[in-house]
């Protein structure tokens, strides 16, 4: 899928964008970081100096099995866009296993795109992004992305729920509004 506005006129092809934690759900699957030392804020992520904001998460890992299974990634580079300045460090983590760092580099962004090109990792395992703020920073956005074209992707989206009609009517207006955006969502399934 081709990236616009998150990265427009380039030949950038998405693959998974870092997820910011949501208003009401619990921001440790989203990211690890010190309480009080982030703030989102108009759909941006600001950080405290010395904050460290560990992306390595349930929804924020891109994890190569999946990727490489469905999709026939090649080319991997981790997209940013920010102010302030970052050390950015890519780790493979494996279960049992110490991570093993992919790539590191200290930036400073003014809201510019930072491309970031990652090697191939050679063995499975799942991708963390981690972020150390060097000063006051603010994450706007950042993806992991690729310059080769992907295999098509198809997603389906399972629901299972009991008696929560205000908050799946909620949950269904949002994906009506994403599937239009998104010929890759095929199938929504809805157990109640």
């Amino acid at each position: 899928m081709n990236a616009p506005g998150i990265f427009p006129n380039e030949p950038i092809h998405r693959l998974q964008e870092v997820l910011f934690p949501a208003r009401g759900r619990p921001p440790d699957i989203y990211l690890q970081a010190d309480p009080g030392a982030v703030e989102v804020s108009g759909g941006t992520l600001a950080c405290l100096a010395g904050t460290r904001l560990d992306f390595g998460t349930w929804f924020n890992s891109f994890y190569l099995g999946f990727w490489s299974a469905h999709a026939q990634i090649r080319g991997l580079i981790l997209r940013l866009s920010f102010h302030g300045a970052l050390r950015i460090t890519v780790e493979l983590r494996r279960d049992g296993v110490p991570p093993r760092v992919l790539a590191r580099q200290e930036v400073e962004g003014a809201g510019e795109p930072f491309v970031l090109p990652l090697p191939d990792p050679g063995e499975a395992g799942r991708l963390a992004l981690v972020l150390d703020c060097l000063g006051p920073c603010r994450l706007v956005e950042a993806a992991f992305c690729t310059d080769v074209p992907p295999a098509p992707v198809r997603l389906t989206i399972g629901i299972c729920t009991f008696n929560r009609e205000e908050q799946l009517r909620a949950t269904l207006d949002n994906l009506a509004r994403i599937r239009a955006s998104l010929p890759e969502l095929v199938d929504i399934i809805l157990v109640n």
